[in-house]
């Protein structure tokens, strides 16, 4: 264990609460484990029905494209990092009006199985797509406008998530992440909406809940590794994290 994950498992271990205690597990989840399977790519798939129906896609879209609107001129270049389907990605270069400006827009993450569904899916969409490990980008320095990475934060030891912090904040101007926040309600509200998705996305979504980091934890990740960031609630299961 390096020094950073020991730093924050200290932290972890004084600062849980006995409701936390009751809550917190860390358990792998089928995207951990089976990536490349059909299982993941069910759990997948649901994940972004989820955020269609929640209203998260239109919120998360909404706020890159504020995001984008602030800084562009007559064109921009997005990177989504641990995308999966990319379901963020897609909407954001689908909702720019035609004509407002250019998207250069990458979609990326680690499973090969994901990005060849997505070129297969979503070739005709204006997106490069992209087998890529988030923490070690082949990208230039400050490529990017704006760098994207949705609800995966809780999938990475502490160790890591700092290592893609840096990274994302290397390659863009930008860094904008979404993640799940550990609530003591977030596993039980998961479980009524299991008449409504596969058991897998039901099964990885309540270990997703419990894994995930609390806001406090996500601060201390920053403030030990000294990075640029600002962690805010967002949603009442989520939160998120932000280049400053």
């Amino acid at each position: 264990m390096n020094s950073f994950e020991d730093q924050f498992a200290t932290y972890r271990q004084q600062h849980l609460g006995f409701v936390d205690r009751l809550i917190y597990q860390e358990k792998p989840e089928i995207l951990d484990l089976f990536p490349e399977s059909e299982s993941a790519a069910e759990v997948v798939r649901d994940l972004e029905a989820f955020a269609n129906a929640s209203g998260l896609q239109r919120k998360l879209t909404s706020l890159v494209l504020k995001n984008l609107r602030a800084q562009v001129g007559g064109s921009t270049s997005v990177i989504e990092v641990c995308g999966g389907s990319c379901w963020l990605l897609r909407n954001i270069t689908s909702q720019v009006n035609q004509g407002e400006f250019y998207i250069h827009a990458v979609g990326s993450d680690i499973s090969q199985r994901h990005i060849e569904t997505n070129k297969t899916e979503f070739g005709h969409m204006n997106i490069e797509w992209l087998i890529a490990d988030a923490t070690d980008l082949t990208f230039s320095d400050l490529k990017f406008d704006v760098a994207l990475n949705c609800q995966a934060l809780h999938h990475f030891p502490a160790s890591t998530v700092i290592r893609l912090l840096q990274e994302l904040k290397r390659i863009s101007k930008k860094v904008i992440i979404f993640d799940l926040r550990r609530t003591f309600y977030g596993p039980t509200l998961l479980q009524f909406l299991s008449p409504f998705y596969s058991s897998n996305f039901i099964s990885d979504g309540i270990a997703s809940h419990r894994r995930a980091y609390s806001i406090q934890e996500m601060k201390f990740i920053i403030n030990i590794a000294d990075l640029p960031y600002k962690v805010t609630p967002f949603t009442p299961v989520g939160m998120l994290v932000e280049s400053i």
